[in-house]
This record gives C-alpha cells, structure tokens and sequence, in this order.
C-alpha cells in the first residue's frame, strides 16, 4: 500500500523524481512498474550498468536485488552512476549508491508545448452544428482576405480560432451543463516554436513550523499567489502582535518591517485589479493605507487564508471531475482504455541516452605479442577514468589517464595496424546527445546542400533514357465526402503535429467549415508558401536495439503537422490511384495495394516454376542505406513531374520541403530546428509517392530479357538466367545508385543462384570493398565451415533435440500417422459417418440489432485436437455483469466445417460475441485471436485490405460484422487463462477470472452435449484408439531392444560389405519395385503356391520413397509388416537355430 501511494504522488508530481528503497521484491512483480516504465523510468542500477558497462551487483544477500533507485526521465538527466558501495550499513544488505548532478536541474529546457486536445472533452452535436452554422459565412470571407493579401499564415489562424472558439462553445459536462475551458485549449496554428520551461514545475513554499500550510504539493500560479500572501499575511500578523504586546516605538526595526510587509502585501499580483479592491469590493474588508491594527489584521488573514483553502478544495474537486470524464467518455466508447491499462503490453521504453563513438589515433611503438595496458595515443580527447574503449566488439576499462596514453583492462593486443579503437562515452545531458544525433544524421540531411537540377545530369539520363511520361494527371478540387472518408481511416491515437490539431478534432468540424480550408489548400498549390506552423516537425527518437545504443541505432519518427498530413494523404491517395493502372505487377508498396509477403510470393512462384522446368537461376537482393534520408530532392521531383503528375501537387510538395524543418526530442526536451536539403521524411504520405517512383524507375532499369526485378519499395531484388545477364543486372544497378549518389547496404543484401556452378561464380561479388553474402538459394546461406566446425554443429543439434536424454526412442509414437508408412497404428473405426452433420454444418451469422455496450467474455474447446480425423470443438460467448460475479447469459455453439482446432474455436467465440451487439469489449484468453482481430480492425478503419491469415472464411465474416462501426465500438482485451481459484487476485482480475471460467465450461458442456454428434462413440472411439497405440508403441519398444542389441556387437572385419540401396536410382524407369513372376513359377514353390501368391502380393504393396530414407529398413520390421499385412506366419524352422545356438 504504501508503495502504491509513492507511485501515484510521483505520477502527479512534475519535475525530477525518485523513488529509492527496500521494496522486499523485484521489480517484475510490481504490476505499477510498467506503467512507470512506458512513462520513461528507469531502474538507475541497470541503466547505469548498461551505459557504463559495470556488472549489475546484487543488493540481498548477494543472490538477488530487492533495493531499487527509480527515477523519472527528468531526474534520469542528471545521474550520473548508480553502483553497489563496500560499505555495509545493514546486515547482510549492500548499500546501493546513487550519484545525481544537481546543477543540471538549473538550467531551463527547451520543450514544444501544444494546446490542450479536446478529445477527453465531451462536445454537444446539436450545439457544434448550430455553432458552426453561424461562423461560416463569416469565416470564408475573412479567409479570402487572407489569400489575397498573399497571408495564409494569418488564415490558418483565423481558420484555426474558429474551429476552438466552436469546439469551446459547445463544451458540456456529463449531465448536459455547459462547461467553460481554460484559455489553454486555444492556439492552434500559430507559430509554433520551442520554449524553455524549468525543469520542474515551482513547489508551494513550505512554510515554518506551526504556520498555515497547503495541501498540495504543485499548483498553478494563482494559488502560488494566493499562498504567498497568505503566509505574508500570518507573518505580519505575528509582527503586529509582537509591537503591540512590547510596545515598541515607531522607529524600532520591527516596525519598520510590518510597514514594508503591509506595502508588499497591497502591491501582491494575482488579484483583480489589485489586492486592496479585491478585498474591498468582493469580501467587503476595508484596507487601510498605513498598517493594519492586530484585529483588522487577523481578520484579513482569516478571509485570504479561508478563500486561498477553498480555492485548493475547488482545484482538486476539478481535477477529479476531468479525470471522471474521461473515464465517462472512455466508457462510452466502449472501450474502457484507462480502466484496461494494467492489461495491456507495453512498447519499449523511451530512449534516455546516447553513445558516442570517437575513434583514437595509437602512436607506432612496439607492442608485444601478449598485449598492452598502456595504450598510446596521438591525441587524448575527454577521456576519464572508468570510460570504456571498445577494439573488435571486445571492451577495454579505463583505469588510468597518463599524459599521451591511458591504461586499460584486459590487455590490448591488436590484430591489424593501425587498430581502430573507440571512446564510448554515454550522453545523458539531452543538449549534447542533440548535438551528436544532428552531427551524426547531418551527412544525410545536408548532402546536397549546394547542388541544384544542373548537377543531375547523369540521373536525369537515366530517367528520359528508361522511362516514358504517362498521359497527364488532372487537377481536381477537394470534396467534402471524400475527406471525410481518408479522415475515418485514420487512427486516433496517431500523433498530432505543429498544427496542434488531433485527428478526433477534424473529425469532429463541421462540413460548413471545410470549405474555408479546402480554399486554404488551393493557394498552396497554387504557389503560395506554407505556414511555419504547419511544416514544422519534431522527431520522436525510438530506439532499435534494447540498452544502449548509437545515434545511427536510433530510428527516428518524423511528427508533421496534422493538417499537412491530412492534405498529403488526400492528395498521395489521388496519385495512387493515377498510377495503380500502370505500372508493372511485380513492383509493390504504397500504390499497388501488395505487401511485402506477395512480393515475395511471386519470386517464389518465379522460382519454382523455373525448377520444375529443370532451368537454373540466380540473382541478388539489395538493400539501399537509409533510403528515405538519402534520396536527392531535386532529379526526384522532376521525375514526378515526367512521369505526369498534376505539377499543382509536386510544386506545393517541393515548397514544403524547402520550409521543412524539425527537432529531435529526447527525453521530452527539444533540440535545435534544422532545415534539410536531402531525403523526404518518412511520415509523409507522399514521400511513399516519390519511393514508388524511385523504385519503378529501378524496376525498369533491370528489367531485359534475361532479368525479371521484383522490387518492393528500397528492396530490389532480381532473378537472371544467365551470369552475364546477372552480371549486366549488377553492374547498372551499381551505376543507377551512384547517378542518385545512393549506396547499397552489402551486410544486408545478398546474392543466391540455384547450382553450384552458378554459386562459385558469385562467391567474389563485393559492393565498395565489402563482399555481398552468398545465399544457396533464394533465403537460405551458404556457408562454408570447417570439419570441426561441422562436429560442434551437429553436437549442439544434437542437444537440442534431446539426443542425450535416456528414453528418445519411446517418443517416436509421437510422430505424425503420415510417417508410419507400413500402416502400424490402424484406425479403429471410420469417424467420418459420426462426424458427417458437424463437417456439412453451413457458417451462418447475422448482424446484430442491439447498441448497448457490453462485455464479453469468449473462449474455444477442442477434445482429441491431436487426432484430425475424430477432433471436435466448441465456442461460447458469455455476457458479462462486471458489477457481481454472476452466470452471465450464455451463448455456445459447435463448430461447423471440418477443420476442428484450438484456435478456430476460439476465432469462431469472437464471431459468436460479434453477433451480439454493435458496440462491445471483448476478452479472450487467446493471444492469436486478440492480436489477429486486432490488426483486422485497424486495417479496415484505415481503408486498406486485411492481411491473409489461416482460417479466412472465419475472418471474412469477422470483417462483414465490423465493417461498418465506428473506431473504438469494438475493443479486444487479453486475459490469463484458467487461473487458480484459490490464489487472491484484484478486484476486476478477480472478476476476468470467473467470467473465463464460465466461458470455458460453457464451450466444454457445447461440445458434450451437441445434437450434431454423439459425444458418448467418439469418446468409446478415442479410447479404443489409444489403446491400439499402446500396442504400436509396444512394437517400437521390441525394435529399439533388437537395435540395440546388434549396435552392441563387435564388428565382425572379415563381414561381406553390406550392398547399399542409396546407391540406386530408384527414379529411373528402369528400375521397378514390381515382382514380376509368372503365375506358372508360383507353382512351384516349396512353401504352397498360398504363401508364394501372398508373398507376392505384399511385395508389390510396398513403398519406397525416392529420397532412400528407408535404404536402411531392417528385415525385423520387414517381417513384423509381412504377418501383420497377410496373415500368415513365415515358413521358418526358429526351433532349429535355437537348438544350433
């Protein structure tokens, strides 16, 4: 509990803040440290052991860690190392010791603040309509004014107040009542520019002991006034009494002071008009020039200090409200999102550092083959002590700095000279990692700096030399319906820019005011300039690998203005459709509606088809070097402009980009804004419309009659039929990157070929000096290793499959039936007749009728899902009352079809519960299920097509039932299956634990009790079926003793060399597991012309597989399958050995 209390205060609090103590557990099992975590805390021990590379030390008893230092992103920018100290002030328990640079706290930061959303406000629709209604004729003309004037800066703004001042007037609480915001919800479009803020918001001063204090901790600025003149009201009170009890004279310095106080207090800010009208006119309290006598003093206090308590009480009780609605408008959606979070999975946390790599310059002295501590260098940068250096992947400590040199630990032994050897230093100190992000990403951004269309002459070569323009595209105005229908597949929870505007916001505007917009739009691509607020941008930095990392292991999302976004996606969708119709099926991303997979797909296809015609391949994929940062602006646009793109949409594209500039924000503190002259940003929807074209002109470039491209997006790959043709295919790809100054990634492109012949003669390809890996074939390496190499391989697979452990061979009756190809495990019976009805039981639905949000619990049964042939399954939906634990109402049904499986079931549960009602959550035990559902409704709220997945005709009927609500109607929630009833839970896991129980058994008693079926045979079936089992495995049991026995054998060296099948074609034509014996021969058989016909016949019923694996089959299970298939037992005397033995 008390635990519990620290994480809300510090949640609330705003400014650096630290949670340290025993907390007599680990951190994994407090269910608020994730939530912590997704806010930027950080476990200071471990960011400290990542960052400067330090072992984790254990803080109980030397096994495990129970003392923790949490801190918040602010006070992470000021530790500075957090290690276990020697010393031990507790028995048994170390003391972990956290170092902490204040002074960084005193330097203000630069933070990009937007206006408040007002998504979490509930808006009236009858009142917003009306609202609008009145402001728009009004609105047109003032921003037809604006775009004469050639101001569409101050449009924007215009446009942009009224929406807030429409959106502020029809603002209600829960029960209707009108509610008046803060002017914090305006400012919307305005120029948008970082502000330094200090790094914690002020506290309320604490006051001496005994005297008035406030409740809270933080509070806006009107209360921090009020409360100072509260506590110079209770000083001077003090004074005053003081003077009349001593009666002090008019020149003594107490005196003196309670007259400078009273004048501080008169002159106090916050108040309306000033202090003494404030508490003349609302309080009626006369104020005296001179000071006040003690009990016109105390009076004054008494009414500051009673307004001051209830202004704090109606601060709170507003806080709490907003939080409430949130949660009302949050339940109203159907989602429950907030009450939900504890459920949820959460990203990787936010990046809260940077690493730095110097390269050091080493002076030639000698250096002996054992290695050195001392390593000199030509030049020693900002090196300290306990800095690591890192040569090979392998880290060297820091443990001395000398003049010229520094000592390390291990020793250094270089393999090549000179050695490359690197500073890491970790940048906590977010002003200097934006120093090294903007450093380290700047050879991108500012490539082309001081180049123009003049210096393209290669690439433009290339583009009129390939490519033919396509016939114009036309302009056409922007439509009401149409922005409406991009605005719903669009996500809610996407990131609003500079703009400041949300996307629920320009959802919720009105039609008539889209208009006054759409004109805005139009100057803009008449040749107008962009508004610095709407192509401004912040960049997020997200982190590629866990612990620390490099600017370059950074992948930074660039956040445009929402606005910008908005007419980019309009416009990019226009485009997209243009251009679907004419370019080449084989070239996929963004306008052709295929994804990477069926990129892929079609190679294979390719390639398949190649190998069934005995044809050879071969080919490379190839992978461009930050592809987007990297493109140049200049031949690219120009290139849209050839191909036949409205020139309106490619002009007002290229002057957003010369306007473009962002800031990256780490931590949560803004960076210097930079312009760009290279690369698109990868946010923009457009800049999906330029990689199209850039990929379409590689796809014709590669394309001949030797070489088929595929080419997805900065992935071009190719399949060639000849090596001179792949060759050719190389070496002008090579000569189109260097034309748009792009480079290759070698360490992630490869080459592969379908024959050895073909494989060695691409062992030696190679990109700038880097050799290009070599792939057996498409996908798979090819590798060459050693003969020792090989036996640790095959030691280690050997391992893992569990060849050491006493017992493998009993597992085989594990396998699949298809590999028992002697027919040892027969079926009992034929379940087809049983299981007729379930297997031609139709998959019928119907739309829901019913609106009332509900909350549905879900879940699937299979019995035997091992046995495909006897399987059956079930699914159930409950309806939940999450007030009580109650039955719920129950829906349950078997599942039609003849696929019978745990995860249709559980597919199916979700069809069930769809069918229920419009609006509801729904929780599953099944993470395939929430996952699968969950990435189907995100992609049909955004327009484009779900992703093929197993089980389609169960998923084409979800998609049916969702199509048609609204975002956020349907909300999936995972929960943990089959829990202990006995162990004590939370309240609301408590209430999912029953309520999947029920579902459970609900599924379990369908299938029990179905009319499709009878449960009663198939379970008489199944158990005769196990048995039959036993007895094969009993078989396998007397084989593995019989292999074992001869494996134990001395090898006999005068034995006849055994023949081997292996060495046969068994492909051939020639050769034929027919016995072909004339019906004359069996006659003389010395065993009965019976035995040779049935011999006979078995012998022609066996199967050998062409691949030999059965080359080695011993005679034992040869004769085990002949008395099982015939009936009869071999002529053999076994006596007459036996008496011999």
């Amino acid at each position: 509990m008390l635990l519990e209390a620290a994480f809300k205060v510090v949640m609330a609090f705003s400014g650096p803040a630290v949670i340290a103590g025993d907390l007599n557990t680990t951190l994994d099992t407090l269910p608020a440290w994730d939530l912590l975590q997704n806010s930027g805390w950080i476990d200071a021990a471990q960011w400290s052991a990542q960052a400067l590379r330090h072992p984790l030390q254990p803080t109980c008893r030397d096994a495990t860690r129970h003392s923790f230092i949490l801190v918040n992103p602010k006070a992470a920018q000021a530790l500075r190392v957090a290690d276990v100290v020697s010393d031990f002030y507790f028995d048994s328990h170390p003391l972990l010791l956290g170092c902490f640079d204040l002074e960084v706290f005193k330097a203000p930061r630069w933070k990009c603040l937007l206006p408040k959303a007002f998504d979490k406000v509930l808006l009236d629709s009858n009142m917003l309509e009306s609202s609008a209604a009145n402001v728009s004729s009004r609105l047109t003309d003032v921003v037809s004014d604006c775009i004469l004037s050639n101001n569409l800066a101050k449009g924007f703004q215009c446009w942009a107040q009224e929406c807030e001042s429409v959106f502020m007037s029809s603002a209600v609480w829960s029960d209707g009542q009108p509610r008046k915001l803060p002017p914090g919800y305006r400012g919307r479009c305005h120029k948008f520019k970082p502000v330094q803020q200090p790094c914690s918001v002020p506290l309320f001063p604490k006051a001496r002991d005994g005297d008035f204090d406030a409740a809270l901790t933080q509070g806006n600025i009107f209360l921090r006034r009020l409360l100072r003149q509260v506590h110079r009201l209770q000083s001077l009170c003090r004074l005053t009494k003081r003077i009349l009890v001593q009666a002090l004279p008019p020149n003594h310095g107490c005196v003196r002071s309670a007259a400078q106080l009273w004048e501080a207090c008169k002159a106090a800010k916050g108040f309306p008009g000033s202090f003494c009208q404030w508490l003349l006119f609302d309080k009626g309290v006369f104020m005296p020039m001179a000071c006040p006598p003690l009990p016109l003093c105390e009076e004054i206090y008494t009414v500051v200090r009673d307004f001051f308590e209830s202004q704090q009480r109606q601060y709170i009780l507003t806080k709490a409200a907003e939080t409430r609605e949130e949660l009302i408008l949050d339940w109203k959606r159907g989602a429950g999102g907030k009450a939900f979070a504890q459920l949820r999975s959460f990203d990787q946390p936010p990046l809260s550092h940077v690493v730095q790599e110097i390269p050091l310059s080493c002076r030639r002295v000698r250096w002996p083959k054992s290695g050195r501590t001392k390593i000199p260098l030509q030049s020693l940068p900002d090196i300290r002590v306990g800095d690591v250096l890192e040569y090979h992947g392998q880290e060297f400590l820091v443990q001395r700095v000398h003049a010229g040199a520094v000592s390390v630990f291990p020793r250094l032994s270089p393999r090549e000279w000179p050695p490359r050897i690197l500073l890491k230093k970790t940048l906590v100190d977010p002003a200097e990692a934006d120093v090294e992000i903007r450093h380290t990403w700047g050879q991108w951004f500012h490539r082309d700096a001081s180049t123009s269309l003049d210096d393209w002459d290669d690439a433009i070569s290339f583009i009129e030399g390939t490519l033919r323009p396509f016939e114009p595209m036309p302009y056409t105005h922007f439509d009401v319906r149409k922005w409406t229908h991009l605005l719903k597949g669009v996500s809610t929870k996407s990131a609003r820019g500079s703009c400041g505007f949300t996307v629920k916001e320009l959802k919720l505007i009105p039609a008539s005011m889209l208009p006054a917009l759409f004109e805005l739009f139009h100057a803009l691509e008449e040749g107008a300039s962009w508004p610095e607020s709407l192509v401004f941008a912040m960049v997020i930095c997200l982190p590629k690998i866990e612990g620390s990392c490099t600017a370059l292991q950074i992948r930074p999302i660039t956040i445009l203005s929402r606005l910008y976004r908005c007419w980019a996606r309009y416009r990019s969708t226009e485009i997209a459709e243009w251009m679907s119709s004419k370019l080449p099926p084989t070239l996929a991303g963004g306008v052709k509606g295929m994804s990477v997979t069926d990129i892929n797909a079609m190679m294979a296809l390719y390639l398949e088809t190649s190998f069934s015609q005995g044809l050879s391949r071969l080919g490379g994929v190839f992978d461009i070097i930050k592809c987007f940062n990297a493109l140049p602006r200049a031949p690219l646009l120009w290139l849209m402009l050839y191909l036949g793109i409205n020139p309106c949409y490619v002009e007002a594209y290229e002057n957003m980009l010369s306007s473009f500039t962002r800031t990256f924000l780490l931590q949560g503190v803004a960076g210097v804004a930079e312009c760009s002259e290279t690369g698109f940003p990868e946010g923009c929807s457009l800049s999906v419309i330029v990689m199209t074209c850039v990929a379409y002109l590689a796809h014709e470039v590669l394309s001949t009659d030797g070489t088929c491209p595929f080419v997805f997006a900065d992935n071009w790959s190719f399949a060639s039929k000849t090596f001179d043709d792949c060759k050719a295919a190389f070496d002008i790809l090579c000569r189109l990157c260097d034309a748009f100054k792009l480079r290759l990634a070698p360490e992630k492109s490869w080459v592969w070929a379908t024959t050895p012949d073909l494989r060695k003669r691409l062992q030696n390809v190679s990109y700038g000096g880097v050799r290009i890996p070599l792939m057996c074939t498409f996908g798979q390496a090819l590798v060459q290793v050693s003969k020792s190499e090989f036996k640790s391989w095959r030691a280690a697979a050997a391992k893992a499959l569990g060849f050491n452990r006493p017992g493998l061979f009993e597992k085989l009756h594990q396998l699949p039936e298809t590999v028992w190809r002697f027919g040892l495990v027969p079926l009992v019976a034929d379940t087809w007749p049983l299981l007729v009805r379930l297997r031609a039981a139709p998959l019928c639905f119907q739309h829901p009728t019913a609106c009332n949000a509900l909350h549905i619990f879900v879940d699937g049964s299979c019995y035997w899902p091992n046995r495909k042939l006897s399987s059956v399954a079930a699914s159930a939906a409950v309806i939940a009352n999450m007030s009580c634990k109650g039955e719920g109402v129950v829906h349950s049904s078997v599942l039609p079809g003849c696929e019978q499986t745990n995860d249709r079931a559980e597919v199916y549960a979700i069809v069930l519960a769809l069918q229920l009602s419009k609006q509801c959550t729904i929780y599953s035990d099944c993470k395939y299920a929430v996952d699968a559902a969950q990435e189907r409704i995100d992609h049909l709220h955004k327009g484009s097509r779900p992703p093929l997945m197993k089980h389609m005709d169960l998923w084409e009927v979800f998609d049916l039932l969702v199509a048609d609500r609204e975002e956020g109607a349907v909300v999936f929630v995972k929960v943990k299956a089959h829990l202990d009833l006995t162990s004590a839970l939370p309240p609301f896991l408590d209430m999912c634990r029953h309520y999947n129980n029920l579902a459970d058994s609900a599924a379990k008693h369908a299938v029990r009790n179905a009319e499709l079926f009878s449960f009663s045979q198939l379970l008489v079936m199944n158990a005769k079926q196990e048995e039959m089992i036993n007895v094969v495995k009993q078989y396998h049991a007397f084989l593995i003793q019989c292999a074992r026995f001869e494996f134990a054998k001395s090898a006999d060296a005068r034995a006849t060399p055994r023949f081997e099948i292996s060495v046969l074609d068994v492909s051939s034509a020639c050769f034929s597991h027919q016995a072909l014996v004339e019906d004359d021969a069996l006659r003389h058989c010395p065993y009965s012309q019976a035995f040779a016909r049935a011999l006979l016949a078995w012998a022609n019923e066996l199967q050998w597989a062409c691949n030999h694996t059965h080359a080695d089959t011993s005679m034992t299970e040869l004769l085990v399958n002949f008395i099982f298939s015939t009936g009869l037992r071999p002529p053999v005397n076994i006596n007459k050995f036996r008496a011999k033995k």
